[in-house]
């Protein structure tokens, strides 16, 4: 791991004291891709997972692998511009299940590579994932609550709902646990693509697990107080808005908490000296049940509605000009926010630049650079060979270093043809070492 930190600083100073002065396009190690109509690609979104399959390839040219593309970039993606999640070099395998999908749209398809190093790519699947099934525990009863207006909610997994659920014809005084296809409405990754001031799902029944009816408690009048906590208040998804945290309040006893539908925190009545009699504390020795989370920036146990916690503190490009933080837009100067709009939003999101600074323009990668970088870049796949005997660890060390250089074009952009050149460089060694794997797998299949 030295080693590779070292080349990597070595890389990052070569850059640094070279000066570059126009552009060169990278030219890709294979021909130019074909679109082949005789390779039918299928995909099926079921159960949250990706069901693909094709038809087999059958051109005279001699058969490498199959890649199978996903891109949610890119409506037209091609290998090797876009990463595979699949490849294999059996030519009877004709199908894959893609288990990690993501959220919102994503293209597939699949593309065959020959030993001429042509590439004959299927047609492309439009996939959208935006709808999952959950499970819900409903109360009982509604209860007053107020989000933008006064309104009844009910009660879901220990939570006020402020949504509506179609399909479900509630009844009060019934216990429920159903489940919910959740439907995302709009696309969060784009600014503006979802309201405000609105939820961002749209939830309908799937069925009725059961129901049962609530039934009335007698409770004595022994007196062994319990504190407890009424549910919890919670915001529509995606949107922000100021909710009264729920107060503790002292029960007579346990069995006139649960009559109130209350959640039990501790024995004896609420005071702040009693610590709660629970056993479910995190990882920090936070009581969760009592609402306590760990607060980093004050190294302690918090309860949000009483004391806050610092945020962290959001690290600006230096590069950035205009800063947006979901809310209102700022002109930035020096990385430091200088002047803002004064918008009052009511949903969060995630801060981003908006304008970075006009981009140096990279500089053309002469021969006598050339030479320097092949050099450099030799030394490093000699010492890399020694170290690590097997071609897939060398091809993962080769991967780690590509994403790096790749992170470093954003801070350096004057050098972005340069860091191309050696990625480009070690992307063949890559595809070296899958070629000598393939080649033993083709030997062992004879036997």
């Amino acid at each position: 791991m030295k080693k590779i930190k070292l080349f990597i600083s070595m890389i990052f100073l070569f850059i640094l004291w070279i000066s570059l002065v126009s552009a060169t396009s990278s030219s890709s190690w294979y021909n130019t891709p074909i679109m082949d109509w005789s390779i039918t690609f299928k995909a099926e979104l079921k159960d949250w997972k990706v069901y693909t399959s094709w038809t087999k390839y059958n051109k005279n040219e001699g058969f490498k692998y199959y890649k199978v593309i996903r891109s949610q970039t890119v409506s037209n993606p091609i290998y090797p511009d876009n990463w595979y999640i699949k490849y294999s070099t059996n030519l009877d395998y004709l199908n894959y299940v893609d288990e990690k999908v993501p959220v919102w749209t994503s293209y597939y398809r699949v593309c065959a590579i020959t030993t001429e190093k042509n590439r004959y790519c299927s047609n492309v699947v439009k996939i959208i994932n935006n709808s999952q099934n959950v499970i819900f525990k409903v109360g009982p009863k509604r209860v007053d609550c107020t989000w933008s207006f006064p309104q009844k909610c009910l009660i879901v997994n220990w939570k006020y709902f402020y949504d509506i659920i179609v399909w479900f014809a509630y009844e009060e005084w019934y216990n429920y646990k159903i489940e919910v296809k959740k439907e995302l409405l709009c696309n969060p990754a784009i600014v503006n693509d979802c309201p405000q001031d609105a939820g961002i799902y749209k939830y309908s029944l799937v069925k009725i697990i059961y129901k049962e009816k609530d039934t009335p408690k007698v409770c004595t009048m022994e007196y062994a107080p319990v504190c407890w906590l009424p549910p919890m208040p919670k915001c529509p998804e995606g949107v922000v808005c100021k909710l009264s945290m729920p107060k503790e309040k002292t029960y007579s006893n346990k069995c006139m908490l649960e009559a109130a539908w209350a959640k039990f925190l501790h024995k004896w009545e609420c005071k702040d000296t009693i610590k709660p009699i629970w056993w479910d504390k995190d990882e920090h020795g936070c009581y969760v049940s009592a609402w306590y989370t760990w607060c980093s920036a004050k190294n302690k146990c918090i309860r949000p509605w009483e004391e806050k916690c610092k945020k962290e503190e959001i690290k600006i490009p230096k590069n950035c000009t205009s800063w947006y933080d979901w809310c209102n837009t700022c002109s930035v100067k020096d990385g430091k926010l200088w002047a803002c709009t004064k918008r009052y939003c009511l949903r969060q999101g995630n801060p981003k630049c908006l304008k970075f600074e006009e981009k140096v323009k990279p500089v053309e990668v002469t021969d006598k650079l050339m030479k320097k970088a092949d050099l450099l870049v030799d030394r490093f796949i000699k010492k890399l060979e020694t170290k690590y005997k097997k071609d897939t660890d060398r091809e993962r060390v080769l991967k780690i270093i590509i994403k790096k250089l790749d992170d470093y074009k954003e801070k350096k952009p004057s050098a972005e043809y340069l860091i191309d050149y050696i990625n480009k460089k070690f992307r063949e060694k890559i595809l070296d070492y899958q070629n000598a794997i393939d080649d033993i797998e083709n030997i062992l299949n004879q036997y």
